[in-house]
């Protein structure tokens, strides 16, 4: 993880999103039809200015490990010596004499750690470039998907259009099936009533008898 990621956690925390359990779906805010609208997760700094400082300065140090050793002793000894310029002496002289340190390899060592902090600057801005860059990417994957969604409505809407013909159509051949189906049965009717009474007449004026 690099030192933006690293700071980016310190610096902010996602806010838990509740999740929602058996909710009607009346109730959920939909955007088109079958689809829900998500919502992104809400942010908010930690105030931890100094955590983030910590962690800058952990970073820098580790190009020269000198300046940090000596400031690690003069924060030691604040809590026994409140006086800065004795704490700082007092430092100094208990480094020098169990690891030889001297003020010229501070003072190198506090330079080194400036360029490095130039170089995380650097990096800093490189990475905060490219998490632009990123963000850009994904608000023209939004304006795509925007597009995507519009012109399937459009068609949506389309197909509703149609769908309703359709029924209209199916409306319309229902009531002709129904219209025809009583008049041919009535029809029907008719006629076989009709050859039936022939029929009988026929044998009756025949002298023929009905079977």
């Amino acid at each position: 993880m690099g030192l933006f990621d690293k700071l980016k956690n310190l610096a902010f925390v996602p806010e838990e999103t509740p999740v929602q359990d058996n909710v009607p779906a009346d109730q959920l805010d939909k955007s088109g039809p079958g689809m829900t609208q998500p919502t992104a997760a809400p942010v908010r700094t930690r105030g931890t200015d100094e955590a983030i400082k910590k962690e800058i300065l952990s970073t820098v140090s580790s190009c020269d490990p000198v300046y940090a050793q000596f400031f690690d002793m003069v924060a030691s000894l604040r809590g026994v010596i409140p006086d800065e310029r004795t704490c700082y002496n007092s430092a100094f002289v208990a480094l020098s004499k169990t690891v030889g340190l001297t003020v010229d390899q501070i003072i190198y060592s506090i330079d080194n750690t400036l360029q490095c902090l130039g170089k995380e600057n650097q990096k800093f801005l490189q990475t905060l470039e490219d998490k632009k860059l990123d963000i850009e990417s994904l608000q023209k994957g939004i304006k795509s998907r925007d597009a995507q969604v519009a012109e399937l409505r459009q068609q949506i809407a389309s197909l509703e259009a149609e769908k309703s013909k359709i029924q209209q159509n199916v409306d319309k051949e229902t009531r002709s099936i129904e219209s025809v189906t009583l008049n041919f049965n009535g029809a029907s009717k008719s006629v076989e009533t009709e050859l039936n009474n022939s029929k009988t007449k026929i044998m009756s004026y025949l002298n023929k008898g009905v079977k």
